[in-house]
């Protein structure tokens, strides 16, 4: 995978200029002071499950994350000595309430070459002063460590001997909180279990990490910062990109890290679109930038919504003649709701510099969106609805919606409803044909929408809601078949 890399802003607004600098185990691309990073993405992550025991090793002096735990500073005998005084309270038969676990969830798998996973807890019970974390192998070998606070990080040393050991068994994390001023009396205990994968994860992870609520992101795009994640990594994610001075979203990259594309605004123009392939030496200008905006027939007030790159990087796809619901709250968790109500998928050939609309998805009735190219390149599946005149007339000659200053997005789901399926039909080197409807996530009174295939072109995940697009607090994963079939929700995504 490519992203874009290490700070900087856009300054010249009619003039893109940058060159690569190779790095024996990176690259980076100079983009008017953007440093930009080329990474592959070749990952595919699932969930799983655990099994119950006690610890032959305990663990009292390392920190805790940042800064000492206070349980470091006790001697080690002592600890062992609280330890035993606990898990005998837990032999005995008796119920205990459970605390919240926030991560891991239930039943996830990680995979194998993954840094130590944060567990993070959060104990309602006021009495639940300290914390006893035990990490149980199968056969009932395992770790424990004894904390004032409601997380913890396995030590690396700690971490790479339960991956060798579990052997694909499950593993069991249980977190006990107990009362230190009352003789370490149990008060909460909770168990979960993990898996991990013999899979590795092998890839990078490039995300966009951005202001909320999302009005002051819109108002202040500068602040917003690309961020390189490794789940190997034990440092703080690298920063690969800030400074951008005007909207940038969805970047993409085709398969293998070989082109880079990304929605830019530039010069006013909501439109615009960078791209380019990834060498060992290379410059971005102006032949590499250009606008949904531009080509005869498309229309000038485009946005290109959701673009998305072909594998071999010929091939961009995305919404154009869009006619979007929008409204902003001023709430952290949901602070958006976005849909289009109308639109189309256009393509560019970036060989012929040509645009055009995609045969069998720029239907004037429908709604669509969200296009994804399959791996081999030969479908394209999106996102559909019913073109609906009532939500048309709400925002007829609107840029958004200003909702009641007590007013959720709750409220505006209830009051403005659409709901996506997903259709694929073939992409015939643009000629495109019949969409046909993709059993599984289409029909079933839901809204399904941001399909992506699995690398290996045998699933498509999705998201799925009661109705809308974009940061739906009911939004749940699912997959199913690329041919169409029985959608199942995953686990790692529930909702609100």
């Amino acid at each position: 995978m490519l992203t874009l890399g290490r700070t900087g802003a856009i300054q010249e607004k009619n003039h893109l200029c940058h060159r690569l600098v190779d790095s024996p185990t990176r690259r980076f691309i100079r983009f008017s002071g953007i440093w930009c990073l080329a990474l592959v993405f070749a990952g595919w992550l699932g969930v799983l499950s655990l099994t119950p025991g006690f610890c032959a090793e305990f663990l009292s002096s390392a920190p805790h994350i940042k800064g000492l735990d206070v349980f470091s500073r006790l001697p080690d005998d002592q600890i062992v000595s609280h330890i035993k005084r606990i898990q005998a309270q837990l032999e005995k038969a008796g119920y205990y309430p459970e605390a919240d676990v926030i991560h891991p969830d239930q039943g996830a798998v990680l995979p194998r070459d993954m840094a130590s996973p944060h567990i993070v807890w959060k104990d309602a019970f006021l009495r639940s002063r300290a914390w006893l974390v035990s990490l149980i192998l199968p056969g009932g070998q395992g770790f424990y460590r004894l904390t004032a606070s409601s997380s913890w990080v396995p030590e690396p040393g700690v971490w790479q001997k339960i991956q060798k050991a579990s052997n694909g068994l499950p593993i069991e994390i249980q977190i006990t909180g107990v009362d230190e001023n009352d003789g370490y009396r149990v008060i909460t205990h909770t168990r979960r279990r993990i898996h991990i994968s013999p899979d590795r994860f092998d890839a990078l992870i490039v995300f966009k990490n951005s202001l909320l609520p999302f009005f002051k992101n819109k108002q202040n795009p500068e602040l917003s910062r690309w961020v390189l994640g490794d789940v190997t990594d034990y440092g703080e994610p690298d920063v690969v990109m800030q400074g951008l001075g005007s909207c940038a979203n969805c970047h993409r990259f085709s398969a293998h890290g070989t082109t880079f594309g990304i929605d830019l605004d530039r010069n006013g123009d909501k439109g615009g679109y960078l791209v380019a392939d990834v060498s060992p030496r290379m410059a971005l200008a102006e032949d590499h930038y250009f606008s949904w905006n531009k080509f005869p027939g498309l229309g000038t007030d485009n946005m290109g919504l959701f673009s998305a790159l072909s594998p071999d990087g010929r091939w961009i796809a995305t919404t154009i003649e869009e006619i979007s619901l929008f409204a902003m709250f001023n709430q952290v968790m949901f602070s958006q709701l976005f849909f289009p109500i109308a639109g189309k998928i256009a393509v560019y050939d970036r060989q012929k510099n040509h645009a055009f609309r995609l045969p069998g998805a720029d239907r004037d009735d429908q709604g669509q969106t969200c296009p994804e190219f399959s791996p081999d390149g030969k479908q394209v599946v999106f996102a559909r609805a019913p073109r609906d005149q009532a939500l048309l007339d709400v925002m007829d000659g609107k840029t958004f919606l200003v909702p009641a200053p007590d007013e959720t997005i709750d409220d505006l789901n209830a009051r403005y409803r659409i709901r996506f399926d997903l259709y694929a039909l073939p992409f015939n080197r643009g000629k495109g044909g019949k969409a046909r409807p993709l059993k599984g996530a289409c029909k079933n009174g839901k809204s399904n929408y941001f399909p992506r295939y699995s690398p290996d072109g045998r699933w498509i995940v999705f998201c799925q809601s009661d109705t809308g697009l974009v940061l739906q607090p009911d939004s749940a994963l699912y997959v199913v078949p690329a041919k169409g079939g029985k959608a199942r929700r995953l686990m790692c995504k529930s909702g609100r």
